[in-house]
């Protein structure tokens, strides 16, 4: 094989190494740089949420002594004791639906606000307004708020969620966090 032959193999191969090492370091500085600024935009989310779904809470603290239930991610406790914070995780029709409910001391849900979802618009988003979640307020017992029409898939994420949230203020009440 003639030494130019070699080289035109070759060439095009550096080159694309070349412009995918240099397209690879570009996003790693981009990352380095916004990943502060995102993880602090989503901390201020998620404390706007824990206030919203529980009102009567005015600061709170992350419980880590206690094992998570299923579906949970993480949990809080108002330092004044109203209660505890879920944000749970559940797969509806379109992907994970994210929540964020609120507890009140007695076990009854105070709030519920979606965090994240990809979710039909107008089908299985119908699940997640306002006016859907809200009759899950007061509520002890998730099974007793019925199902979206046509939005089963979202529902039941959203039944889910609520239902993970009072088992975790069960699973935090028996370990005296609250």
């Amino acid at each position: 094989m003639a030494k130019s032959s070699k080289l035109s193999t070759f060439a095009p191969i550096i080159v694309l190494v070349a412009i995918c090492l240099v397209a690879s370091f570009l996003l790693a500085g981009v990352y380095q740089l916004t990943a502060p600024v995102i993880a602090e935009i989503t901390e201020k989310t998620n404390s706007e949420a824990r206030l919203a779904v529980l009102p009567e809470g005015n600061s709170f603290t992350q419980i880590t002594d206690v094992d998570l239930v299923n579906g949970v991610n993480d949990v809080y406790k108002a330092d004044n004791g109203a209660g505890i914070v879920c944000s749970t995780s559940f797969n509806g029709f379109g992907g994970a639906v994210k929540l964020m409910i609120g507890v009140s001391a007695d076990g009854q849900v105070t709030g519920v606000q979606v965090l994240e979802q990809s979710e039909t618009p107008g089908v299985g988003s119908n699940a997640l307004t306002t006016s859907y979640l809200e009759q899950f307020n007061g509520q002890s017992d998730a099974a007793a708020v019925d199902f979206y029409s046509g939005a089963t898939f979202t529902s039941k994420a959203v039944r889910n969620g609520v239902s993970a949230a009072l088992a975790q203020y069960s699973a935090v009440k028996a370990a005296g966090e609250i």
